[in-house]
This record gives C-alpha cells, structure tokens and sequence, in this order.
C-alpha cells in the first residue's frame, strides 16, 4: 500500500506543519514512524473534523459526507475544489456550498 507524507498530507488537508506529527503520536491518524518522519496510510480524513454538509443555495443541508473524498465522487467534483472553497461564504464547488461540520 502506498504512503502518504505528513507533508502531503498537510498539504491536502490545509493543517499548519507540526499537527500533523502530534495527531500520528497521539494515534489519531493511522500512520508508522519512520526514524523521525511519520508515513501515514493513504486517503485518511483529518481526524478532528467530524463530517462536511453540501449545502444549497439557501444554506440548507443537502448531505453529510465523512470525508472530502466521498463528497467529490458523488458529484464528480475534484477533491482540490471542494477544499479550496469549505467554510467560504460566497465560494461554491460542483455547484455547492461546503462547509465542515465539527
């Protein structure tokens, strides 16, 4: 199986460098040291977000997805826009607004 840096990972996730290491020893994310960098598993969602809400227009609730992936494959949006516009008021993806819901 292949391996996600905590760099990549950050990067996907948007997290400030550091967390990232201090969510692997907590043993929150699933992941393997590796001398003094951390590998994790591939597509794991950021552990202190619950879900993400597509919303409508009006900003109702439409549904709730565990993680950005599942979100993107339902719409057929790429993953890269969904978390480019999560908790911008006026920023839509694949046609939705995106927030996260803790």
């Amino acid at each position: 199986m292949d391996k996600e840096t905590v760099a990549q990972f950050e990067k996907r996730h948007g997290i400030k460098r550091g967390i990232v290491a201090r969510l692997c020893a907590e043993g929150q994310l699933n992941a393997k040291k590796f001398g003094v960098a951390w590998a994790l598993e591939p597509n794991q969602a950021d552990p202190r977000i619950k879900k993400f809400e597509q919303r409508g227009i009006q900003g109702d609730v439409i549904a709730t997805f565990d993680t950005v992936e599942q979100c993107a494959k339902e719409i057929d949006c790429h993953i890269k826009n969904i978390y480019r516009v999560l908790n911008k008021s006026n920023c839509k993806a694949g046609g939705f607004y995106w927030t996260k819901k803790k």
